[in-house]
């Protein structure tokens, strides 16, 4: 660091450039390495769910630099041609990452010699709903201090966290009260933000009419979001549901892919609703999206049945690609498919009525 303190401010610039431009060459040389490691999903052996949480962990990308280099390797992979491109210097890493879940030849075409800001529009005609993307920051905020309040007569108790009041002292209007010596406190919240249809809102301002004879002082999202959750959870979270068997279904009757949902709330709970797949290294995958039940050790089609001891929590993309070593991927190609993103409950446990999942034959 020192060294570069004595040099010229030319000598300084040039060599700067000699070095962004090596380390531009050395970007290129490894795209090409994400990119069949992407096609043979070796990420899956070591545990990870996905190319960028195998850039993220095991190489300590940051979060931009591994969604960069992940998105832009997906790309490549699924349209070749945008590797040319990127060599002539007529495409970005960035701008590939941005279409790679949209990307054909035809947007790639659409997309070359564009800003980041020109390829952004041209996202968002495709996928308007994620030209806003859902998005939670924590921020820190006041704590809400209660207007002073007249003690009872014959108590010398106020109310906790009032400011206290010399005796004789006229209690003000709500809305002058003077803070001047109060203390303020803070805590942490967060920020969230994303766009629903006109259809969500109007439910949630319906919510908000009702929940007022609760909170006559008015309802914010915080006070209706937590309310909302509360009683979904309560309803679905296997963290909070006692496990009590059912009566048997005529459905459970012979070999069946029926879990009984004190089973489900078993295995979810015993696995910590999170994937169980160990890599090679041995450690666990860990993910808590897109959970799916998987028979193991005996799978389903060799006669497993659907107890808690023959079954454990996998993520899909762990699941087929266990399913993938079992009975090869011509077999699972030939009989996977894949349910509508809508019968998914992410991250928040199996429904009542069962778990959506992909039909694998096992």
């Amino acid at each position: 660091m020192n060294s570069l303190k004595s040099i010229s401010n030319q000598e300084l610039v040039n060599q700067l450039r000699k070095l962004v431009s090596k380390e531009q060459d050395l970007t290129l040389q490894i795209l090409p390495h994400l990119v069949e490691v992407e096609r043979r999903e070796l990420y899956l052996e070591r545990h990870f769910n996905s190319l960028y949480e195998y850039c993220k962990q095991e190489f300590n990308y940051s979060d931009a630099s591994a969604w960069r280099r992940a998105g832009a390797a997906v790309a490549i992979l699924k349209c070749p041609e945008a590797w040319d491109l990127l060599l002539q210097k007529r495409v970005t890493i960035t701008a590939l990452a941005m279409i790679s879940r949209l990307i054909t030849p035809e947007l790639l075409l659409q997309i070359r010699d564009r800003s980041k800001s020109q390829v952004e529009l041209i996202v968002s005609a495709y996928r308007p709903k994620t030209a806003i993307p859902d998005k939670a920051r924590p921020v820190m905020v006041p704590r809400k201090i209660d207007p002073p309040r007249a003690p009872r007569s014959g108590s010398a108790t106020n109310t906790p966290g009032a400011a206290t009041l010399s005796q004789g002292e006229v209690v003000p209007l709500r809305g002058e009260v003077d803070l001047t010596n109060v203390k303020l406190s803070f805590e942490q919240k967060w920020k969230v933000e994303g766009v629903v249809s006109q259809c969500v809102h109007e439910k949630l301002e319906r919510c908000k009419k009702l929940l007022s004879r609760k909170y006559p002082d008015g309802v914010d999202y915080d006070t209706l979001f937590d309310d909302m959750t509360e009683l979904y959870l309560d309803k679905n979270d296997p963290e909070r549901r006692e496990i009590k068997p059912r009566a048997t279904k005529n459905r459970q009757a012979g070999h069946s892919r029926y879990i009984p949902g004190h089973v489900k709330t078993k295995v979810w709970k015993r696995d910590g609703g999170r994937c169980t797949f160990a890599g090679s290294d041995g450690r666990r995958c860990d993910c808590d999206h897109n959970l799916q039940y998987d028979h193991y050790p005996v799978p389903f089609a060799r006669g497993g049945k659907s107890t808690a001891d023959n079954l454990r929590l996998l993520c899909a993309k762990h699941n087929k690609h266990t399913a993938k070593k079992t009975y090869g991927e011509a077999t699972i190609t030939r009989h996977y498919v894949k349910e509508s993103p809508a019968a998914y409950i992410a991250g928040t446990g199996p429904p009542d009525g069962g778990w959506a999942r992909s039909d694998f034959i096992h």
